[in-house]
């Protein structure tokens, strides 16, 4: 095989096969590949390389071996490590006793604890779904690798044979981290809300997920108010999702207010679909009185969010439904740009705009908008 194009350093020949070292650190292999022995490897870190009879070694840059190939005689040899320090985020400084468990999959398989330098090390078989938990002290608090709040967040770790797989961490002290609680309650009945799901995000990617007690608690201890912003998602089987803090979608969301050493109360009322309520009307050509089909409409709340947003029908009537009770302004406007935009009751702003109030399982209707034609 014609290898020109590339740069080499050094070749080896097995018995069907070859394999050569580019100048860059990666291994290039052509020929027999029926055990695997001419697989090129994805990383560029390899200083040489060695071609047997149905398998292939090669010298990392740091040292280690890494092999492929046929293996029944154990020439690939057997295990890897998974080693790492841990350190406080405060001070950079290593803390030894820290516990830490290994885990294949979901399965607890082995448990080791940080020397005096805050090292630790794992001798594993070859995978690919390997995870940490370091088991937090009376100074600092526990995670899952790497800063995860559960073993199903937790990042997986691959293990080679011959390979040394590094991950380091650093635990926040707990005098600087929070607590989120609060409670879930229904908007008409204020009654706890139990079994509800509560998503805690951070910067905008899930973190974990509580369920409320019987009496509609929800806790988590351990948050890192320095980690980026928190939000939080509320769901329950026959409720509206509401988001933080009472807002009707995720971007729309309040960031949760933390402090180090305290706890934040995110308390929330959630609506039953059943008791949502619809505003309706008409949007109509000012002068003509014809109905505009195509127009937008949108509810926004009290704070100037958008609630809802939908499109007027062939004869021009709209319906915002799944509202929360609450207070709103509609706005209509022409996505085509053919007619200016209007708040109700015929007004140009949201700030002139009148208010319309709706309660739980309600309807009202008859909130038309007429749209003046664009010169």
């Amino acid at each position: 095989v014609d290898q020109s194009g590339a740069t080499y350093s050094m070749v080896s020949s097995g018995g069907a096969h070859s394999c050569a070292v580019t100048t860059a650190g990666a291994v290039d292999c052509w020929g027999d590949n029926s055990s695997g022995q001419a697989v090129d490897p994805t990383v560029t870190m390899y200083v040489s390389v060695a071609s047997g009879g149905l398998h292939t070694c090669a010298v990392t840059t740091t040292n280690t071996v890494d092999c492929w190939g046929e293996g029944s005689s154990g020439q690939l040899g057997s295990t890897g490590l998974i080693t790492g320090t841990v350190t406080g985020s405060d001070t950079s400084l290593p803390i030894s006793g820290i516990s830490v468990r290994l885990y294949d999959g979901t399965t607890l398989a082995d448990t080791t604890v940080t020397d005096g330098s805050g090292q630790y090390s794992f001798t594993v078989g070859p995978g690919y779904d390997y995870k940490l938990r370091f088991i937090g002290n009376v100074t600092y608090a526990g995670q899952y690798y790497a800063g995860a709040s559960n073993l199903a967040l937790a990042t997986p770790l691959t293990a080679l044979i011959g390979d040394t797989t590094e991950a380091d961490i650093a635990l926040a002290p707990k005098n600087e981290l929070s607590t989120i609680s609060g409670t879930l309650t229904d908007g008409v009945t204020t009654s706890p809300i139990p079994n509800a799901h509560v998503n805690l995000y951070l910067d905008n990617n899930i973190v974990t997920t509580l369920t409320t007690a019987t009496d509609g608690t929800f806790s988590m201890a351990n948050v890192d108010p320095s980690a980026g912003t928190w939000t939080a998602r509320f769901n329950a089987p026959a409720y509206r999702t509401a988001f933080y803090d009472q807002r009707p979608t995720h971007y729309t969301a309040d960031a949760i207010p933390l402090t180090g050493g305290a706890t934040t109360d995110i308390s929330n009322v959630l609506w039953r679909e059943a008791d949502t309520a619809t505003i309706s009307g008409t949007i109509t050509e000012t002068g003509s009185g014809s109905p505009l089909p195509g127009m937008e409409v949108r509810a926004f709340t009290d704070n100037g969010l958008v609630a809802f947003v939908t499109t007027t029908d062939s004869g021009g009537y709209y319906s915002l439904i799944r509202l929360i009770p609450g207070t709103y302004k509609i706005r209509a406007s022409d996505p085509g740009a053919g007619h200016a935009v209007r708040w109700w009751d015929d007004a140009g702003s949201f700030a002139t705009a009148d208010p319309i109030g709706v309660v739980a399982d309600s309807v009202v209707g008859n909130v038309d908008v007429a749209l003046l034609p664009t010169p």
